[in-house]
């Protein structure tokens, strides 16, 4: 399976973007044929330059690959976070509701929600371009959060998020990490961080990008842990 072959994929399965849709797709993408798809994207210069376009390394730590962008109706996207511990990543929310599956690795998903005193943090509403390549932040308050539930995401988990709920991940560890997600439709272009460090206000920040070379150098150390794991 090529790129070109999950967009069509994409289309039959996601007509309505419903959850079990998403999740219907998900449980056939994972295992052998998500391997099988990394295989053709390596040896593909082709693929590897389109997913260089929109590729880039997310402020929360891993590394942003877009096989399919059919945004606001869909997107399937690759989410790599390197072997690292990982805790200081900003809660927030999300513009759509998400499905994903932990394809490698682990890492903790916690919910927040407010609560009245605590540690104080800054509220952001993230307005993101129209073509989705920047984002600007705007402070809209100072609030308080707590931990309400945390759930340890390990390979093969298959999980939904919906778009309010307030989550960050954290990682533990020292190893590879590697998450599918399928986006729900798009309302609006805006959702929110919550965070202890200041952010420039009505600035556009544009995502970045990653070289090709760097991409296949990814996913040719994932397919490298796949083959080392009991995949």
């Amino acid at each position: 399976m090529n790129l070109e072959q999950l967009n069509l994929l994409a289309q039959n399965y996601l007509k309505n973007n419903s959850s079990s849709q998403r999740e219907e797709l998900i449980r056939m993408l994972k295992g052998e044929h998500f391997r099988n798809l990394i295989l053709e994207i390596v040896s593909n210069p082709k693929d590897l330059q389109l997913l260089a376009k929109s590729a880039y390394e997310h402020d929360n730590g891993f590394i942003k690959l877009m096989l399919v962008d059919r945004r606001p109706s869909y997107a399937i996207r690759l989410h790599i976070w390197p072997p690292k511990i990982m805790e200081d990543s900003a809660i927030h929310n999300h513009p759509w509701d998400l499905s994903g599956v932990v394809l490698l690795g682990q890492y903790t998903w916690v919910l927040y929600q407010e609560k009245e005193m605590g540690h104080q943090l800054k509220l952001y509403e993230c307005q993101y371009l129209k073509d989705y390549s920047g984002h600007s932040f705007s402070y809209i308050k100072d609030v308080y959060m707590t931990d309400i539930l945390k759930f340890d995401m390990r390979k093969n988990c298959v999980y939904e998020s919906k778009k309010y709920l307030y989550h960050k991940i954290v990682k533990n560890n020292e190893e590879w990490a590697v998450t599918l997600m399928i986006c729900g439709n798009i309302e609006n272009n805006i959702a929110h961080v919550i965070t202890g460090a200041e952010k420039e206000a009505e600035v556009l920040i544009e995502n970045g990008d990653l070289s090709a070379d760097i991409i296949k150098y990814y996913l040719s150390k994932i397919l490298e842990e796949i083959k080392n794991s009991d995949y």
